[in-house]
């Protein structure tokens, strides 16, 4: 099958199980709000436009430092529709645990909160960042999303808003069957997490 082939096999699998599941409805639904799809693929299309803007090709990485949440959602996909590859860790990891993991790929940009919510109280991770941040050489951007403070983030970070400030069209990368769409790492107390990449056909055929 080629990779226009594959990719209308993949879409149709994703609506598909969206179907059954009621996503077309709602994606999400947090004391933020809900997400329906066509919110969804607005949001996709605009951060998408954001991320080849910030100069994010084909085979790059884009990592996130994000609990979840419905831009975790919008950011892996808009990746994804560049034929990027995506990887998260949740803001509960410390500095270490997320470098030993993310540092391995390589990645260009950094999509983060500067904190998360646990039952009622916030927990200001903006240290963690700036750690985080040092220990991965290679990025060139960071995204910092308005979660717990609503306010633009200082300079040179960009903030979610801007990044997803232009509209766009969600077009979707020609990639081959096993092209890797996310990395996902092992759980290692002694040795350093081990990165393991999942292709678009494996995410695919268990939908």
């Amino acid at each position: 099958m080629d990779a226009g082939g594959d990719a209308v096999l993949c879409a149709t699998r994703v609506a598909s199980s969206w179907q059954r599941s009621g996503h077309c409805r709602r994606l999400a639904d947090t004391g933020r709000g809900h997400v329906d799809l066509g919110r969804l693929r607005e949001a996709v299309a605009r951060c998408r436009t954001g991320l080849a803007a910030l100069g994010v090709e084909r085979g790059d990485r884009v990592v996130g430092y994000l609990p979840n949440i419905p831009e975790a959602v919008v950011a892996m996909l808009a990746t994804a529709s560049l034929g990027a590859v995506w990887a998260c860790c949740p803001p509960e990891f410390g500095p270490t645990a997320v470098t030993d993991r993310l540092a391995q790929i390589e990645p260009k940009v950094l999509i983060t909160v500067q904190g998360y919510v646990y039952g009622d109280k916030e927990i200001d991770r903006s240290a963690a960042v700036a750690a985080i941040r040092a220990g991965l050489p290679t990025v060139e951007h960071v995204v910092v999303v308005e979660y717990l403070d609503p306010n633009p983030p200082p300079a040179p970070t960009t903030a979610w808003a801007d990044l997803l400030s232009i509209p766009g069209e969600l077009a979707f990368e020609q990639v081959p069957f096993d092209h890797p769409l996310y990395v996902l790492f092992s759980w290692a107390r002694a040795d350093c997490p081990k990165p393991s990449s999942m292709g678009t056909a494996a995410s695919c055929s268990s939908m």
